[in-house]
């Protein structure tokens, strides 16, 4: 007897998704029920036949409450109707992550509950997306005993459920996700509460383990067998302190993929983690971390932690090693490249300095001061995209993508850097390569290093490269660019063409960049190694916050609905038309 299901499938409806599911659920349990054998009484088997029948009950229904990792043997000889629904239910949900917990079970979360991940992959994919949630930290036995009290679920496994609903940039919506829809997707729950630095165990009178480093280790030794070995390439990406621990892991992570002999490209995601080292507006007790001075807690958290800082960078900072878990310091010292995304106006860092809501004319001029802090520490980073927002984190946002600076949105501006061959983190990281290097951390191509070609092999080149680009505004990513192997055979040296380009261009709104973009230091390399001069190097220069109506909504205290910026100060009890620009003007 058979069980059809017909349904009408909307794509990107979870509603219609789930559903279905349950209708198919409740349909083939009855289907299992109507077929359930009769026992036999006859020849005095009527005992073991009963307790037959009801052990192929059991592991019948035990999928629903069992982890899927224990049923292996039992998936292997019994597949029946309901298990072969629990197993394959991903397939109707295809933003579905699937819990894996760590085969190492001495690398745990803060109160030794096993750590782990989840996992979808993509058939035939070779890039691969490690995402690393976020959530402040706790650094002495007072404040981890309120992070345990208050956000106990940041600290262990225990209540982690069997799949986690990816959105934003884990997303596999093509629409939701143009960018990396395809790609394999790790996330990584934060249970550590160490900025994804620490290697301590628990023990010898510490209540609590830390070991967020290590766990990130383990996850890609144990994802290497898996595929990883073979990927072409990996973002590491974070949204708050998990963006920090890009920072601070990229390298060493990087590292350990070539040792294992990987070929994979390494590339970080850094949203909202570039944190300022800067004095605090006033000073208050310190209660609560997110509202002390991580010049203060920090320090006392790598002695705790036992945190493992990038070699350069903590030789350099010997005296204080928690100089290194700010963007500004560390950024220097990176060889892998890295893209941030930051709010200038960014939530968490108003609320460190305890000017979350500025009310006064002084609280104003700080929290300017502090955005013009923040766009000096970005100048000379080669892909930032900073809106003038007050907001924190972005990718897990269903709209992530969409956000702009001029007609560039944050989604074709990570597109951009994403696909070129040729990144580095400054332009000062290729004054000291090799005129001919044609590695991934040189900015310089040299003409000699590119063979001429005739007229008409370029204009196929040239053909492909545009029906290229077409492809990715279409499907959204992941097909890459690929430049021509050859340049036009001219007198006329590349130079010189280029400086004649770009002196036209400069006038001109070229997909998205206006005139003030022109001047930066990292036009030049726009120009060589993105033939349609996509950019992923946008601050925005207006210097006031929420100037622009695309900005997120906060949201009201009281009611939890959104509500603009203008309407928060207004609520704070700021008394005048216009608060935003009578307490920043």
């Amino acid at each position: 007897m058979g069980c059809i299901i017909t349904s009408t499938t909307v794509e990107g409806r979870t509603a219609i998704v789930l559903l279905r599911t349950l209708v198919t659920y409740l349909c083939c349990a009855a289907v299992v029920i109507q077929a359930k054998p009769k026992p036999l009484l006859a020849n005095g088997g009527g005992s073991a036949a009963t307790a037959a029948a009801a052990a192929q009950e059991d592991s019948a229904s035990s999928w629903w409450t069992t982890d899927e990792t224990e049923l292996e043997p039992a998936l292997g000889r019994n597949r029946n109707t309901l298990e072969s629904i629990s197993r394959n239910w991903q397939k109707y949900e295809p933003d579905a992550l699937k819990r894996v917990f760590l085969r190492n079970a001495t690398v745990t979360c803060n109160d030794g509950s096993r750590s782990g991940y989840y996992l979808r992959r993509h058939s035939g994919s070779k890039i691969w997306l490690m995402m690393l949630e976020g959530g402040w930290y706790c650094y002495d036995d007072v404040s981890c005993a309120s992070r345990w009290s208050h956000t106990r679920s940041l600290m262990t496994s225990k209540a982690w459920p069997l799949h986690h609903q990816a959105t934003g940039i884990m997303s596999g919506d093509p629409d939701e996700n143009p960018v990396f829809w395809r790609a394999n997707i790790i996330y990584v729950p934060y249970c550590s509460s160490d900025v994804w630095t620490g290697t301590s165990q628990r023990g010898n009178g510490q209540k609590y383990a830390f070991m967020g480093s290590l766990i990130l280790q383990e996850i890609i030794k144990e994802l290497l067998p898996k595929g990883l070995l073979k990927a072409r390439k990996l973002l590491l990406a974070g949204s708050s302190a998990g963006a920090t621990g890009v920072l601070l892991n990229v390298d060493s992570l990087s590292d350990l993929l070539r040792s294992s002999g990987s070929k994979a490209k390494v590339r970080g995601l850094v949203d909202s983690g570039w944190f300022l080292d800067s004095e605090p507006f006033s000073t208050t007790a310190c209660v609560d971390p997110r509202h002390c001075s991580p010049a203060v807690t920090l320090k006392k958290g790598v002695e705790l932690w036992k945190s493992q800082i990038p070699s350069q960078c903590g030789d350099f900072y010997r005296e204080d090693a928690s100089s290194c878990f700010y963007g500004s310091k560390l950024y220097a010292f990176l060889k892998t490249p890295v893209f941030i995304f930051q709010w200038l106006y960014d939530e968490a860092q108003m609320m460190a300095s305890n000017v979350f809501v500025p009310r006064t004319k002084a609280q104003g001029a700080y929290v300017q001061s502090m955005r013009d802090d923040m766009v000096r520490s970005l100048e000379n980073v080669s892909a930032v995209f900073a809106p003038s927002c007050v907001g924190h984190i972005v990718l897990t946002e269903k709209r992530w993508a969409a956000y702009s600076i001029g007609q560039v949105t944050f989604g074709q501006a990570l597109q951009c850097w994403w696909d070129g061959s040729n990144e580095a983190n400054n332009a000062e990281q290729s004054s000291s390569l090799e005129p001919n290097s044609l590695n991934d951390n040189n900015l310089m191509l040299s003409d000699q290093a590119v063979p001429q070609c005739d007229r008409a092999k370029l204009r196929r080149c040239r053909r492909r490269q545009k029906r290229q680009r077409k492809l990715n505004v279409k499907l959204g990513g992941l097909t890459g660019r690929k430049q021509c192997r050859c340049r036009r055979s001219s007198n006329v040296p590349n130079h010189q063409r280029r400086s004649r380009a770009t002196s036209t261009l400069a006038s001109d709104q070229v997909t998205g960049r206006s005139r003030r973009f022109t001047g930066q230091i990292h036009f030049h390399h726009t120009w060589q190694h993105h033939p349609d001069l996509c950019n992923h190097h946008l601050i925005d220069d207006c210097r006031l916050p929420n100037c622009s109506a695309q900005c997120p909504k906060n949201y009201d205290t009281f009611s939890g609905k959104p509500i603009d910026f203008e309407q928060m100060l207004r609520n704070a009890g700021v008394r005048s038309r216009n608060p935003i620009k009578d307490i920043f003007l």
